[in-house]
């Protein structure tokens, strides 16, 4: 935990360590997320159930799927972009 009285140099260095961690993964995230939207707006085409009567799997359930890791990539950039996390050492 970073000392607000009187910071060490570890301090700083474990804040700057925070950050850049922070920063990579932010740039990961949003990654996944233009990745994650382009499948779902390529899907969307073809979202029709499926012909068979006794097909157990549609497109829907992809773009279900899909849609669902959208929320939680984009509920851990709005994390990321909160308070900042040092490092345990």
């Amino acid at each position: 935990m970073l000392n607000t009285l009187c910071p060490t140099r570890a301090d700083y260095d474990a804040e700057t360590r925070a950050i850049d961690r922070d920063l990579i993964d932010e740039e990961r995230l949003e990654n996944f997320v233009a990745l994650v939207t382009g499948l779902l707006d390529r899907l969307i085409p073809d979202l029709h159930r499926l012909g068979h009567p006794e097909a157990r799997w549609h497109p829907q359930d992809l773009a279900d799927a899909l849609s669902e890791q959208l929320v939680g990539i984009q509920t851990e950039q709005r994390r990321l972009r909160g308070p900042l996390v040092l490092d345990h050492e």
